[in-house]
């Protein structure tokens, strides 16, 4: 392959800007609708105008505030990606027909977001932000990628993005983590934030002045500082909070503002403890039925159906129900959660566990130890940050235990408490998205915590803890690795040890996935199963139960290609218990959890191989990346890439 082509049309910068820390998010504002307008205006596309890039704009008052404040100065590093534009990429490279000097022909979708790239750049030149905010799309991954040994290119989209096309929320995590891959050493932090932390602001604002950021990054920048400094901690990852703040605020539990406070609270949203009333919620999926006699167009009927949703989800929010799926406590003065119940039972811990798009930050021990959990080709909940710390943490990566002994108590803990806030968007089709999105992402998230954690009580901070608790805990530490339920840590340990993992091994681990899998299936499914009272019932309660089919017509799961909306095993009564995979009944369900095992296997084989992508990813000559901190447009240049010929793995 020739050398990939030079960075586009950024500004030269003369002086490096003082840098204390990088901020990362996959930016997507609006990039579906934005991506219409490119395929229908062609040529003549004011990218100005485009949605996402206003919306972008908005905020760039507030960028500086926050990037250029002095002595806490920091780079904000965006990945764009429309559609398939990444997917493709990878694709082409696969097929080993990609000349990296006319990849865009490939894909209409690279073409758009290198139009977008070009616009945002002029715009941050502009406003002379060019050295504080760098926009990537994937054409700039030419630069790593393009040269690579045909042979290890094969594996791109098995490792980078699993076997399902597309860029799902996951997927970002591989650039993610070619950013930090190339930041090793400059003892500056990568702290990750979803984009709609940053750009949370709504389209009535015109210019954004303060995002609302900077003592959690200066908290985050302190906490990473201060790990460093201590010669007994190494591997280590911490993130902020979400705000919670409101449950405990009477003025927010107001009926109106009851249900943005939930939402915004957690990682993982209230959805499935909301009441579940099947005769308001087929009223809503055959309301354009009902009005099609009225000539609506189908975008306002739909958005009259959206609105009905929003008043639904207000009106229909049960704390009690929702303190039930966390594990909540009744505490009006404090947020605690019972030792070993609601979610953190079967999942992440919704107060302690660290959050992916809350300024998380990995240690160069952390990044270097462990890949990505990038090939997983369904989207599953806490992949990145709780799974991840969990996986570290079963594999005795961390020398230190919680809280660390630091100057600062209130950064010691992996989640600290500062938070930051979310936007939450609505979300129309509703009972599609809980019962057939949401819940069965929760499913494999929670399969998955089985596979690594085998008790509980490790998710839970320990000096809350009363003594019989804290001797629980401190002997499931002691037994995390050798779990014959928690068989992932023990199967990657055996292979990272002996540098090999035979089909024997993958045999053997893919039995103990499955066996792991069906036990927590049944626990998730009687948890849930019981979110429910008075014969009032919630989504998780019906789908847990499989009876989902029983009361919820088909016009609400009319987009679904699969059928995994009705319910963990439909029709199978509670009483009779799920002893193995074929007892769901649902085949989606059952391929889904297989695909889940097979992903699992894949991973350990990515983990092996890991090393040698990093060698790849670090060989390129520093300043050269657009993410680096030294990138210098006026002075890159790929000569070390000719150099060097293609790497093989």
């Amino acid at each position: 392959m020739s050398k990939p082509s030079r960075s586009r049309n950024a500004p030269s910068i003369s002086k490096p800007p003082p840098i204390k820390y990088v901020l990362y998010s996959h930016y997507n504002k609006d990039e579906a609708d934005d991506l219409k307008v490119y395929k229908r205006e062609k040529q003549t596309t004011n990218f100005e105008k485009l949605n996402g890039v206003v919306h972008l704009q908005r905020h760039f008052r507030g960028l500086r505030e926050l990037l250029t404040s002095p002595g806490h100065e920091g780079v904000l590093v965006l990945f764009y990606a429309p559609d398939k534009s990444f997917d493709n990429l990878l694709l082409e490279i696969t097929r080993g027909n990609l000349n990296p000097d006319d990849h865009r022909r490939h894909d209409k979708s690279l073409c758009f977001a290198e139009g977008v790239a070009a616009c945002v750049e002029r715009k941050l030149a502009e406003e002379e932000l060019a050295d504080r905010v760098r926009f990537l799309t994937p054409s700039d991954l030419l630069l790593i990628f393009g040269p690579v040994n045909t042979i290890f290119a094969q594996a791109f989209r098995r490792y980078f993005i699993g076997q399902a096309p597309g860029t799902r929320y996951d997927t970002p995590k591989i650039v993610e983590a070619i950013l930090r891959l190339r930041l090793l050493g400059n003892g500056v932090p990568v702290l990750r934030l979803d984009h709609d932390v940053i750009f949370r602001f709504g389209k009535e604002d015109k210019v954004i002045g303060d995002l609302g950021l900077f003592k959690a990054v200066a908290c985050a920048v302190q906490a990473y500082q201060l790990r460093l400094a201590q010669p007994t901690v190494s591997t280590f990852l911490f993130s902020a909070s979400y705000n919670s703040k409101g449950l405990l605020d009477p003025r927010e539990l107001k009926r109106g503002d009851r249900f943005e406070a939930w939402s915004r609270a957690f990682a993982t949203r209230v959805f499935p403890a909301l009441k579940a009333d099947p005769k308001s919620i087929n009223e809503i999926c055959c309301l354009s039925k009902a009005k099609r006699g009225n000539r609506l167009k189908p975008t306002r009927l739909k958005q009259l159906q959206n609105k009905e949703w929003d008043k639904y989800v207000k009106k229909n929010l049960d704390q009690d129900f929702a303190k039930q799926f966390y594990g909540l406590k009744d505490n009006e003065t404090k947020l605690e959660t019972h030792p070993t119940g609601g979610l953190a039972s079967i999942g992440a811990h919704p107060l302690y566990a660290v959050i992916s798009g809350a300024l998380l930050c990995l240690s160069e021990g952390a990044i270097l130890d462990l890949p990505p959990f990038s090939n997983f080709r369904n989207n599953v909940m806490w992949i990145d940050d709780h799974l991840k710390y969990s996986l570290h943490r079963a594999m005795h990566h961390f020398t230190s235990d919680e809280p660390l002994e630091l100057e600062e108590p209130g950064l010691s803990n992996a989640r600290f408490d500062v938070s930051v806030t979310k936007e939450r968007p609505s979300v129309g089709d509703l009972p599609a998205y809980i019962l057939g999105v949401y819940l069965p992402t929760l499913l494999w998230g929670s399969i998955m915590d089985a596979w690594i954690t085998h008790d509980s009580i490790l998710k839970y901070r320990i000096d809350p803890l009363d003594q019989r608790h804290k001797r629980l805990w401190r002997k499931a530490k002691s037994q995390q690795d050798q779990a014959p339920l928690a068989p992932l840590p023990k199967a990657m340990l055996k292979a990272l040890s002996s540098g090999n993992f035979s089909p024997d091994d993958e045999d053997e681990l893919r039995d103990a996935l499955d066996t792991s899998a069906v036990t927590r299936i049944e626990k998730v499914r009687q948890l849930w199963a019981n979110i429910r009272s008075g014969g009032q019932e919630t989504f998780a309660s019906y789908w847990a139960q499989g009876r989902v089919k029983e009361v919820f017509s088909e016009e609400c799961f009319g987009t679904r290609k699969d059928r995994l909306w009705e319910g963990i095993a439909s029709g199978r009564p509670l009483s009779d218990s799920i002893t193995k995979r074929r007892d769901l009944s649902n085949p989606d369900m059952s391929d889904k959890i297989r695909d889940l095992i097979e992903d699992a296997i894949t991973y350990v084989h990515w983990t092996l191989r890991w090393p040698r992508f990093v060698q790849i990813v670090r060989s390129i000559r520093q300043g050269d990346f657009k993410g680096d901190l030294g990138w210098r447009p006026d002075r890159a240049n790929q000569s070390n890439v000719q150099a060097r010929g293609p790497s093989g793995m």
